[in-house]
């Protein structure tokens, strides 16, 4: 339990929020350390792609172990979420954010830009009128259009989480446990993904099937599996399952993200929602759930391993 105790303190508190292109990158080097010092190679694949006309966005996915050999891949994202304010429940495998989140995200925008309108007509403007363009209230003007521009830039798309235990972290500990306790002729046959863009975007997880090509192995998919209640599988495999664990069919959506999915949580009307994800709650994280998780994974990949 110290390597756990020493990766939820690494991943859950100090790299704990993982949006910035620079949190993931200093996320990466770390989780790339952790794998290699456990006998895997690594290898991190960068993609680029355009979320508008005049600008593009980097994914980075990790991939530990030999993908072309392996039997089961097992996978997860490890982005963070931006804050949900209580305005939807955060969903497992949703790796969007609702609509009426984003609306009022843009919300929120406008209203900063018009701010700034205003305080530059009734505050700002009549003091440059006065003492012309060389005084304090074009200083002003300047300091105010630069930290808004600033405000804009950064958290247009929603600001972000800082403690992320259960959404995602949760999943990444569980990983890591499991190829650590790995034997060696089995750390051959299973491959690890960290995959980018998981709380937005289906991005990472399509890196992750261009990197397998004509790779049949499964892909077993983790998100949030320390959330509360008891272990969910989406599956359309037939399992060998603890009797407490409940399985379920794999949905058209879900297909895209893995062979068989795993989260925790109560099962109701056809999905299992993450508690106190997206909020400043996601704090806690039971380390023996943790285990269970890492547990599970071991007992699918003797199954799973030719």
């Amino acid at each position: 339990m110290a390597e756990t105790e020493d990766w939820l303190l690494r991943y859950g508190v100090i790299l704990g929020k993982r949006y910035t292109e620079k949190q993931k990158k200093k996320f990466l080097r770390s989780a790339s350390k952790e794998f290699q010092s456990m006998g895997y190679n690594v290898a991190v694949t960068r993609s680029e792609v355009s979320v508008l006309k005049t600008e593009k966005k980097s994914f980075y996915n990790l991939y530990a172990g030999d993908l072309k050999k392996a039997d089961v891949v097992f996978a997860t994202y490890y982005d963070t979420p931006v804050k949900s304010f209580n305005l939807y429940r955060q969903v497992a495998f949703q790796n969007h954010v609702p609509r009426m989140a984003a609306t009022v995200h843009l919300f929120v925008l406008v209203a900063l830009i018009v701010l700034a309108g205003a305080l530059f007509y009734y505050g700002l403007l009549p003091g440059i009128y006065n003492k012309g363009l060389l005084s304090l209230p074009t200083v002003g003007t300047i300091a105010l259009a630069l930290l808004f521009f600033y405000l804009i830039m950064h958290f247009r798309s929603g600001i972000p989480n800082r403690v992320n235990m259960t959404r995602n972290t949760s999943s990444l500990l569980a990983l890591l446990q499991t190829a650590n306790e790995l034997s060696k002729k089995q750390q051959k046959r299973v491959a690890f993904a960290l995959i980018d863009g998981g709380t937005t975007t289906d991005y990472g997880s399509r890196m992750l099937k261009d990197a397998l090509g004509s790779s049949r192995a499964p892909i077993v998919f983790l998100d949030s599996v320390g959330n509360t209640g008891p272990f969910q599988w989406f599956t359309s495999k037939k399992m060998t399952l603890p009797a407490e664990d409940q399985q379920h069919p794999l949905s058209d959506d879900q297909k895209e993200l893995g062979d068989i999915l795993l989260t925790a949580g109560t099962y109701a009307d056809g999905q299992v929602v993450i508690e106190q994800a997206n909020s400043s709650k996601d704090k806690q994280l039971d380390e023996q759930k943790v285990a269970s998780a890492a547990k599970r994974l071991k007992h699918i990949a003797a199954q799973l391993i030719h």
